[in-house]
């Protein structure tokens, strides 16, 4: 089979031939003949080491996390069956055999649902790392899919036209009830974007601080019962808080408590097909003096309190795969019409470095998709 794949950290990408990796059926693993596949910031960012010392990678490591395919084999639960369209996003970082720029790929089923009849292959492969994150995010500021539509919840999102920014606005209105998003974006096609998506006010941030724009001191109401941070902003949404509000941020301030939960989740079930945890990290995250070390170095901590002394609270979120229960969600979300792909532009496989590339630039009005076999 054919892979973008490269040999080392900050390596050229390149398409190389690699064997068919073999999944383990009577695990839950399945084979997966890949049709499209998305690329995502987080590749830029595990592709350049930035998590070398943290897991054991079997190389050469492959790029991409999000996918949509066919089921080539399974085991005989019935829960997929080989010739299922389904879709999901990887457990863990990819590495060979497990990322998703590839003619096939082996995956926990615990990953993978069904695409909707109504959702093509490069539509669905837009969706699962974006969406999740997007869904857990929301559910960390502390505002719920029963919200009451009397109640006039308040949504910032910085950053509306990428990828988990286009699918929070979505959900914040289509699914959790707001009744006023607010996002940034750039003035013309990304504000338009975002007002279709369905947000209420886009602030440009090339041309005003949107933080002075939406500051009310002593008007409580007019503050934000949700704040998601997608482009590192954090600092600056603090004082735009409601109190009881919550924020979560992508970008900014990791905790102890959201790499645990990263660590622990995302593929800590060898059958996952995951990189193994490297020597003598798993004790340090755990123990209290390696968690406080984290907390304050990566700032995390000052975050936290700074929200507290608001009368709010700070979460971070790395966005690793929820087994298929939120992912479920996110597929009757799409076959009900709720939520919709973005997707800025498609590439052929073979023009993968390319799309890696471009969407690196960091300009993309959503998702950049890598459509590995052409549908009829």
């Amino acid at each position: 089979m054919l892979a973008c794949t490269y040999s080392s950290h900050n390596a050229t990408p390149s398409i190389t031939e690699q064997k068919i990796p073999v999944a383990n059926t009577a695990v839950g693993q399945l084979l997966v003949k890949v049709h499209a596949s998305a690329i995502n910031p987080i590749d830029h960012v595990t592709h350049k080491g930035t998590h070398y010392f943290l897991f054991n990678f079997k190389w050469p490591r492959t790029f991409g996390f999000d996918f949509a395919g066919i089921v080539e084999e399974a085991d005989d639960d019935q829960m997929f069956k080989k010739g299922d369209r389904v879709f999901g996003q990887i457990a863990g970082l990819p590495q060979r055999g497990t990322g998703t720029v590839a003619n096939y790929i082996v995956v926990s089923k615990k990953y993978c649902v069904k695409i909707p009849e109504n959702i093509s292959f490069i539509q669905a492969s837009a969706m699962p790392l974006v969406s999740i994150t997007a869904f857990n995010a929301l559910k960390l500021c502390g505002i719920s899919t029963n919200s009451d539509t009397n109640k006039k919840t308040r949504v910032l999102v910085t950053g509306g036209a990428g990828g988990v920014g286009s699918q929070a606005i979505q959900m914040a209105k289509n699914i959790f009830n707001a009744s006023f998003v607010v996002t940034t974006a750039s003035s013309g096609k990304k504000e338009t974007l975002c007002k279709t998506l369905g947000a209420d006010m886009v602030i440009d941030y090339k041309t005003k601080k949107f933080e002075m724009e939406l500051l009310c001191e002593g008007e409580d109401d007019k503050k934000f019962d949700a704040i998601v941070d997608c482009t590192g902003e954090a600092w600056k949404c603090i004082k735009l808080l409601k109190k009881g509000g919550g924020m979560c941020s992508i970008t900014t301030g990791p905790t102890i408590e959201a790499m645990r939960i990263w660590l622990n989740g995302a593929g800590a079930d060898p059958n996952d097909g995951a990189p193994s945890i490297a020597f003598g990290v798993q004790s340090f995250i755990e123990n209290g003096c390696g968690g406080s070390l984290i907390n304050y170095f990566a700032g995390g901590s000052g975050l936290q309190k700074a929200c507290i002394n608001q009368g709010a609270s700070f979460h971070h979120l790395i966005g690793a795969p929820a087994e298929n229960g939120v992912l479920n969600q996110i597929a009757l979300y799409l076959k009900e019409g709720k939520l919709k792909p973005v997707i800025d532009k498609v590439f052929a496989f073979n023009d993968s470095a390319d799309a890696i590339q471009y969407q690196k630039g960091g300009r993309c009005a959503g998702k950049v998709i890598i459509e590995i076999i052409k549908d009829p």
